[in-house]
Formats: C-alpha cells, sequence, structure tokens
C-alpha cells in the first residue's frame, strides 16, 4: 500500500460516519475536503448539488445498470432509476438495499457469506497499492453501518438499517438523499471489481496525495 494514501483510509471512514461512500467521480482532494466537512448535513448537501448535475447522475445511473455484477438485477436497477427520478423515493429504498446485499452475496459466492466480513476480505487481497483497496474499503466501512445489528425493541436507528428496512420495522420516511447514498454504494462498488480502467484513478490520486500532504 502507497504510504501517500494512507490518509485515505480515515477519509473513508468518516465518509461512511456520515452516510456515504468514496465516489470514483471526486478526486482525492475533494474526498479529503468532504471528509473533513463540519457536519452530516454539509457532506449531504454536497453530493445533493453533485448529484443535481445531469451529467452526473447519468454516469452513476449508466454506470450501475451496465455494470456485470448487477445483470441479475438490471430490471429491478432500471425500476429503481425510474422511481428516483420520479421522486418515489420510498419505493426504491428497499430494492436498492436487496440488490447491495445480493451482490456482495453473489461476490462472495456463497447464500452464508457475511457479508461485512467479505468487504473486508476483499479489501485485503488488494496488493501493490492498489486503490482499489479504498473502494472496497469504503463500501466495507458503509456496509458496517447499514448491516449493522439493531434490536427491534430499541429505539430506531439514525443510520440506514438493513434490518430495520427490509423487515418493515422501519417507518417509511426515507428521502432523496438516503436514495443517493445507495445508489453511491452501488456506484462505489462497480469502481471497487472493475478489471480495466482503474489506471486512470491511480494516476489522479497520486496527484492529488501531494497536494493534499504539503
Amino acid at each position: 500500500m502507497s504510504i501517500s494514501f494512507k490518509y485515505l483510509e480515515e477519509d473513508g471512514k468518516r465518509l461512511a460516519d456520515y452516510g456515504w461512500t468514496i465516489p470514483g467521480d471526486l478526486t482525492p482532494l475533494e474526498v479529503h475536503n468532504l471528509a473533513n466537512a463540519n457536519d452530516r448535513a454539509e457532506v449531504d448537501l454536497f453530493f445533493e448539488q453533485h448529484y443535481a448535475h445531469d451529467i452526473n447522475l447519468f454516469k452513476m445511473c449508466n454506470s450501475i445498470y451496465s455494470a456485470e455484477i448487477y445483470s441479475n438485477w438490471r430490471k429491478l436497477i432500471d425500476e429503481c432509476i425510474f422511481c428516483f427520478r420520479s421522486e418515489k423515493y420510498l419505493v426504491a429504498i428497499p430494492s436498492l438495499i436487496s440488490i447491495i446485499d445480493g451482490a456482495l452475496a453473489q461476490i462472495g459466492g456463497t447464500s452464508g457469506i457475511r457479508i461485512k466480513g467479505l468487504c473486508l476480505e476483499q479489501a485485503q487481497k488488494q496488493t501493490g497499492g492498489s486503490v482499489k483497496y479504498y473502494f472496497w474499503l469504503s463500501v466495507y466501512n458503509f456496509i458496517s453501518n447499514l448491516f449493522s445489528k439493531s434490536d427491534f425493541n430499541d429505539p430506531k436507528p439514525q443510520f440506514l438499517n438493513r434490518n430495520w428496512i427490509l423487515h418493515g420495522r422501519s417507518v417509511a420516511e426515507w428521502e432523496k438523499t438516503d436514495c443517493l447514498r445507495l445508489m453511491q454504494t452501488l456506484d462505489t462498488l462497480v469502481t471497487a471489481t472493475k478489471s480495466r480502467g482503474i489506471r486512470s484513478y491511480l494516476e489522479k490520486w497520486k496527484e492529488d496525495s501531494k497536494l493534499i500532504e504539503r
């Protein structure tokens, strides 16, 4: 692992605490600045404005829809995108979570895979300073929150929680930003599993890491 990228581990953890993964279309400097934002509302606002630009939203949606790892859910993804554009966020949220769940289980190659452990295992498999390490670690940090254990008798979790949502325990009051969180996670997972086209990320990240460490 490149020493110059070590700060990205902490940045990814902070972003996950704000409810986001590291997106592949931001520079490391932008990621670093976001991770050091004042609060979650500031980060949420950034991504809302980022995806308010049609080109950014199109790139993310196209990346998810065309990804081979989601081929089993392509029709569902198409309907999720339709719901998002139609502002039917409540319908899309459970479906997006099920796609994340299913895709990670498929990558693990077994229906009994422990999802969080899989993400960490995939991160640790990356060698030679691979930038994919940071994307996998980012997914791991986000999934750790999304899949965290929470007793149904306890107060509702502050963060999106897979069990509460898919088991019908959570009041359906999710918003556009929550939908974007999950869609971005799917897109980050695409970047983490890419076999080609990752070199451009690495070169850009090397350039930005020098700026951050000055």
